[in-house]
């Protein structure tokens, strides 16, 4: 596996876990999530042949605003594991 296409992997199964663990797993919305991570990890994959400094950046980048920027008015990732840490949830 590419050292950019692991991150993005990652980003795209925070989404996932996130989604079904706030009980937000909308199928449809589900499928987008994943056919949308594959389809970023094949172009950071071959956007890593020619520049693997940039799409490793890129999926490193991607990681991190997932873990910690909100979208659509959802709760991030960390807000919803430190709902479950401090037993919120």
């Amino acid at each position: 596996m590419a050292d950019s296409t692991g991150p993005i992997l990652a980003a795209g199964g925070i989404v996932l876990g996130a989604r079904v663990v706030t009980g937000d797993d909308d199928p449809a919305e589900m499928i987008r999530i994943a056919l949308s991570t594959g389809i970023a990890a094949v172009g950071l994959s071959l956007l890593g042949q020619g520049s693997p400094a940039l799409a490793r950046g890129i999926g490193m980048m991607s990681l991190v605003t997932v873990i910690f920027v909100p979208v659509g008015g959802k709760k991030t990732p960390i807000q919803i594991l430190l709902e479950w840490y401090e037993g919120k949830k």
